[in-house]
């Protein structure tokens, strides 16, 4: 272990853990605690054991991998769980809602993971197609926790303009095409992938990372086609899918102005983009938000109230 990183997780009350713990807690990465995939690697269930008496800890392992579909160079995968690490032991976004807790790390030869203190259902990727995944609960989308932190940890957190990777391109199919020619990240770059997040909700479509050498259109380029404010029937105006519809919950009006603000957040001039606050504001607007404030008041309250924190330079030690 290099100093740079032994200085970092000094002191703490994290776990410093072996890759045979990580294939322990997952039973060997099984096919039944796999997950899914993200950008660079995979995510897994798990069990720490604490006893005999005692009920397993259940936590969510991730892993990082050498891609297949991105291009990486040595010691990479290594600033991304430095850059993690400096990130879920930050006391001020530590507090946050949706953010994981982190139990433990492995940093063993060329092997690389997180271990969070958290149950995993699955994943929004996974759920976007099921039926049995509701209209409320898309709207609430299961109070989520944060697990991958993409372009915040893919070698450019904290001092992006010093340490970017430049052919780091985000979550496949959630990146502004302008973002590939100019390689400027900011806000608006942020609410375009919320964007695609809320069609992904609500059409039930995602995009594939095996199609991407397709001809295929992205979510968002699908429903900017699709998409006609100008008609009168609010079925029209509205791209939810016809399984949500029929959901006992759904609002015909709600679907109309959910698609509109989904549209707004992708639009091709970033100007034109809403800015988080006025997305909060739309959402909160919605007849399933007033009818079950119960439910999801508590999370919005709290995101209205987050502003965004500026990590400086001096966070990441200087290797010795």
């Amino acid at each position: 272990m290099n100093c740079w990183f032994a200085r970092m997780m000094e002191p703490g009350p994290v776990k410093e853990l072996s890759y045979k713990d990580l294939e322990l807690y997952t039973e060997n990465f099984s096919r039944d605690n796999y997950i899914g995939d993200f950008q660079f690697g995979k995510i897994c269930r798990g069990k720490v054991l604490q006893g005999k008496c005692a009920e397993p800890r259940l936590v969510t392992v991730k892993i990082w991998e050498v891609s297949e579909l991105y291009k990486q160079y040595p010691g990479e995968n290594e600033l991304r769980l430095l850059d993690e690490l400096v990130l879920l032991r930050y006391e001020k976004l530590t507090c946050h809602p949706v953010m994981v807790r982190l139990f433990g790390y492995c940093y063993e030869d060329e092997h690389f993971g997180v271990v969070y203190d958290f149950k995993s259902l699955n994943i929004v990727y996974n759920l976007v197609p099921k039926d049995n995944f509701d209209w409320l609960q898309r709207i609430k989308d299961y109070n989520p926790k944060l697990c991958d932190f993409s372009m915040i940890s893919s070698g450019i957190f904290p001092d992006r303009a010093a340490n970017r990777f430049q052919y780091v391109f985000g979550c496949y199919g959630s990146i502004e095409s302008s973002f590939h020619y100019y390689g400027k990240w900011s806000t608006k770059s942020d609410i375009f992938a919320f964007g695609v997040l809320l069609l992904n909700l609500i059409t039930k479509r995602v995009d594939r990372q095996e199609e991407r050498e397709s001809d295929k259109p992205f979510v968002y380029e699908w429903a900017q086609k699709v998409y006609d404010d100008n008609t009168s029937k609010l079925s029209r105006r509205s791209l939810v899918h016809g399984s949500l519809e029929a959901d006992p919950l759904y609002i015909k009006t709600d679907g109309a102005k959910i698609t509109k603000l989904a549209i707004q957040c992708v639009e091709d001039d970033p100007q034109d983009r809403p800015t988080i606050k006025q997305v909060v504001r739309s959402l909160m607007k919605l007849q399933i938000v007033y009818h079950h404030a119960s439910d999801l008041i508590k999370f919005t309250v709290w995101y209205v109230s987050y502003k965004p924190l500026h990590i400086q330079q001096s966070h990441r030690p200087s290797p010795c």
